[in-house]
């Protein structure tokens, strides 16, 4: 895992990579970031493509006795919640950002490697709130948006997520002085720049 010091570089990384240029960021950042990350375990490259989350509450535990000048009383006990992430072990976190290296087995053959980049309050997937930067043998390929498409039938919503080119990299460019923050978007209030 990396340090306090390394988490606010790859905070200051993400964020120029994200915020930076409309459609080009800077290669050293993504190698950086890449070199920065802590790679899967190679146990963890062999996994089923399947996420599991759940989360829930359950009630407290009831009291019940007797109060001077009330008789008999009850009183339920606070509500205790949980929840399950089976990522959560494969994330790293930094500022407003949650990294994580995702390349499964067969990426890993083929010389790829992906790093998510999902915003604190976003989901994977979730237009506005997540993006993926690809690597090719090591070097950046480029960096994807998602975009979400929401079908209704009847009473059921299907939301299908697929990633879409946002931005390349570029060598030795220039880091703006101020690079200047979106404003929320949307009515999910995203706060990335939409991707084209």
């Amino acid at each position: 895992m990396p340090s306090l010091d390394n988490r606010f570089l790859l905070a200051a990384v993400v964020d120029r990579i994200i915020y930076g240029q409309e459609d080009t960021f800077r290669r050293e950042d993504a190698c950086e970031l890449l070199r920065q990350m802590p790679a899967p375990h190679p146990l963890r490259l062999l996994r089923l493509p399947i996420e599991f989350k759940a989360q829930g509450s359950m009630p407290g535990r009831r009291m019940s006795g007797s109060a001077a000048g009330l008789g008999d009383v009850s009183v339920d006990g606070d509500r205790r919640s949980f929840a399950y992430d089976s990522q959560a072990g494969r994330t790293v976190r930094v500022g407003q950002w949650k990294l994580q290296h995702t390349a499964g087995f067969r990426e890993a053959l083929r010389g790829q490697a992906l790093i998510e980049i999902v915003q604190m309050v976003g989901e994977a997937g979730r237009e506005g709130r997540s993006a993926v930067l690809a690597y090719q043998r090591g070097e950046p390929v480029e960096l994807r948006g998602f975009r979400q498409n929401v079908k209704s039938i009847g009473l059921f919503s299907f939301i299908v997520s697929r990633s879409v080119p946002w931005k390349k990299p570029v060598q030795g460019q220039a880091v703006e002085t101020a690079y200047k923050i979106e404003t929320p978007q949307g009515k999910d209030g995203g706060v990335f720049r939409s991707a084209a």
